[in-house]
């Protein structure tokens, strides 16, 4: 059965980015929740009512495809609130970095914390609280960090370019979006295919287990305001996009309609050596989401 379930979720993994999944999401904002004192989750369950956190966490991939949805016709744009598609050499997130937006996934982090302390009132406590716990688990998927970007031989051959200077004038692949073996996305596999992976291997301990325990050796590195500490997340996510890169071989562009394109790529001893590659860094990955979500919600200044 547990094969039966990995095939599923590793299919699931083809379908459109929605980072870490429901799974992954729920489990961040059950685990940051714990950590919380009881003055701060009084201040959240207030602003939410009867709804949990966790499923506050994946409301904002729940409304991506309800075009009529309210909150998307006042914001338009929020579908790059999810990522920032930074070049794999970037050494560091600034906002007047090549591939950084004014509506990227750190930008509208502040935006939320700006909402949250009564400085900007683009949105309600409630939206704001919503996007703000599910964004901090998106800054933490690295393929919503970083990404590859390209040029092309005359024969199509996929040719990656790291470098940001030289990424400017090429395409990217939408957070490995547009890297596929066979019908799968690499980017959908770590959203998805490898969270279920992980609960194939981890025996008796849930998924959120697992992510408490990590969660509780960590220590902060958050220092300065809390309205920045974004940009160092995303810093630090970089290396890890670098890491979900190896392994991965190059073929050829393939044309789809609307100019849009994919590559096929080949995983260096399949999938499953892949994900055995990529096991740690994914616990690690979802339990840094958990305390540093926990560390900005006790930073905040309710109001």
């Amino acid at each position: 059965m547990k094969n039966v379930a990995f095939l599923i979720g590793f299919l699931v993994s083809g379908m459109s980015a929605l980072a870490f999944g429901g799974l992954g999401h729920k489990t961040i904002a059950k685990v940051a929740e714990s950590r919380l004192p009881e003055p701060i989750k009084a201040k959240i369950h207030a602003i939410l009512k009867s709804e949990s956190i966790s499923d506050a966490a994946v409301w904002p991939d729940e409304i991506r495809e309800k075009k009529e949805d309210a909150f998307n016709e006042k914001h338009p744009g929020n579908a790059g609130w999810h990522f920032v598609n930074l070049p794999l050499g970037t050494k560091k997130y600034e906002s007047s970095a090549f591939g950084s937006k004014t509506n990227d996934v750190v930008h509208s982090i502040t935006l939320c914390i700006d909402v949250l302390e009564g400085r900007s009132s683009e949105m309600s406590k409630r939206d704001a609280l919503s996007w703000l716990v599910h964004m901090v688990g998106d800054i933490h998927q690295p393929l919503h960090v970083a990404c590859g970007y390209y040029s092309f031989t005359p024969e199509k051959r996929a040719l990656l370019i790291r470098d940001p200077k030289q990424a400017e004038k090429n395409e990217h692949d939408k957070g490995a979006n547009r890297l596929r073996f066979g019908d799968l996305k690499l980017h959908g596999h770590w959203d998805t295919g490898l969270i279920e992976y992980l609960g194939m291997q981890d025996g008796s301990k849930t998924l959120q287990q697992i992510v408490e325990e990590r969660t509780n050796k960590m220590t902060s590195t958050n220092s300065g305001d809390h309205r920045h500490w974004a940009e160092d997340w995303a810093t630090k996510a970089i290396k890890v996009s670098n890491d979900a890169y190896e392994g991965v071989t190059l073929g050829s562009r393939h044309d789809l309609p609307k100019k849009d394109w994919f590559i096929d790529v080949r995983l260096s001893g399949g999938v499953e050596e892949y994900n055995k590659a990529n096991r740690d860094r994914m616990h690690d990955q979802l339990a840094r989401a958990a305390f540093n979500l926990s560390e900005l919600l006790k930073a905040i200044m309710w109001k």
